[in-house]
This record gives structure tokens, sequence and C-alpha cells, in this order.
């Protein structure tokens, strides 16, 4: 058995490069979940051969959409599944390739109250206001369920803006309330908006009607800007898009 070459693949070059090309071809989608997660590349065998399985490190939703499905008995690969991996194949140079994409989740630092922290959420199951559910990533004390989100708060952050991410709140019209959650609501001057990152893992285009809903109850309340972004654009580019979002705010009468 001989050593890997020094040209074996490097998961976060394929990783962002097979975002891209997904977004390309819009499979906007299935870009979102990449944008979630690490990649790394396992070689099967000996290295004789060129045969890679791929391992993604990402929250639990990337591994539920990822998961193979039984029909009659058969497993069958989901559609995100083999987009990630003909993406992969057609990124890889030769005689490297993808024969399989494993989703795993991520490994998070231990905090010393963990334990507090579970009892407290199993206590309080229904109590969500703030992102406290599924896999997240925390900041400053808050919570954020992507590298994306995390990237805007950022980038809100650095402009000394006040906001609320992944806030619930009640709204609508009577006969019409609701508990919608907000990416993040955002303050600024005294004018008040919503941003929301589109396309994301956590808002495919299955759930669009719900969330063009959860607008209109915004809007019924006087939020009249509610802008929604691309989740890639959000990620590679949360800068700008804040500026964006920013200068729609500042049209915007107190």
């Amino acid at each position: 058995m001989r050593e890997p070459d020094s040209d074996f693949p490097q998961g976060e070059t394929y990783l962002s490069n097979a975002a891209s090309y997904l977004l390309e071809g819009g499979v906007a989608e299935a870009a979102s979940l990449l944008a979630l997660c690490t990649l790394e590349f396992v070689h099967l065998g000996n290295w004789d051969g060129m045969e890679l399985e791929a391992v993604l490190r990402g929250p639990r939703v990337v591994r539920s959409r990822l998961q193979a499905r039984i029909v009659d008995g058969e497993h069958l690969p989901s559609q995100e599944h083999e987009i990630i991996k003909d993406a992969l194949n057609a990124l890889l140079s030769v005689p490297y390739y993808v024969s399989e994409v494993v989703a795993k989740g991520s490994l998070v630092t231990t905090r010393q109250d963990w334990r507090e922290r579970l009892e407290t959420q199993l206590r309080h199951p229904d109590a969500v206001n703030q992102a406290g559910y599924g896999d997240t990533l925390q900041w400053e004390r808050l919570r954020f369920r992507s590298k994306t989100e995390l990237r805007i708060a950022k980038a809100f952050e650095k402009r000394e803006v006040l906001f609320f991410p992944n806030c619930r709140c009640r709204a609508g019209e009577p006969g019409d309330r609701a508990s919608p959650e907000v990416d993040f609501l955002v303050c600024l001057g005294g004018r008040w908006g919503a941003l929301e990152v589109d396309g994301d893992a956590y808002h495919p285009a299955k759930n669009r009607a719900r969330e063009q809903a959860a607008d209109r109850r915004l809007n019924a309340h006087g939020l009249t800007v509610v802008h929604h972004f691309p989740g890639l654009e959000c990620y590679e580019d949360p800068e700008g898009v804040v500026d964006q979002f920013i200068k729609l705010l500042e049209l915007q009468p107190r």
C-alpha cells in the first residue's frame, strides 16, 4: 500500500466549489446544505484505487435530508444525496471519484453546564422563542442554526445595529394570529424590518407559501420591510447583504 498522493482532494476547496457549482445550476437548496457543513474525503480500500467517501459534518437537518428512503423494502438515495455526489464528481480530478456521501452530526465544544441546560429544555420543550431547538451554533450567548446566519449576525454586529436573531413573535389580524419566527428582526433609528435568509436548509421551497403568510402577518403591524436574500449570497457576502438591507430600512419613514 502506498501513501496518499500530494494532490489528494482537500475538503474545504471542493465544498465551496461544489456549492457554487450547484448554485449556478439552479439547485440552491442542495447548495445551502453544503454551506452548513464541513467536508472530508476518506479513501476506501488501498491506494491502488481512487474510490472516495465524502463525509459531510453538519446539523441534523443535513443528515435528515440526505438519508435514504425505503420504498418496497429497498433503500433509495435521496435526491439531495445524488445531486451533491454528482457535483463533487463533476469537480474531482481523474482518477478520484466519490462513490458515497455520508452525513454525520457536527461536534460542538461541551459546556460545563450542559446537564442543567438539557434539563431546562426537557422541562420546557415548547419554549423555542430564540432558536432553542435542534443543532445550533452559539455566539455572544445567542443561538444560530447555520454558519450563514452567524455570518449575517456578525455583519450586523460590525455596524452596531440592534437586532434580534431567530425570534418568535405573536402577529396577525384577529382570526389570523400565529407565532412566526423571524431570522433577523432589526431596529435602525426607530425603523423596524425583518431580514430572511432564503434557500437555507431551514427554508426549503416547499415552505414558501407558509413563509409568505408569515410576511403578511408582519406587514399587518406596519413592518413593511420584510426582505428575503438568497442563502448563498448571505454566506459569501454577508456585509453586502446587510448594507443592502440597511439602505432599504433607511428609506422608510420613522
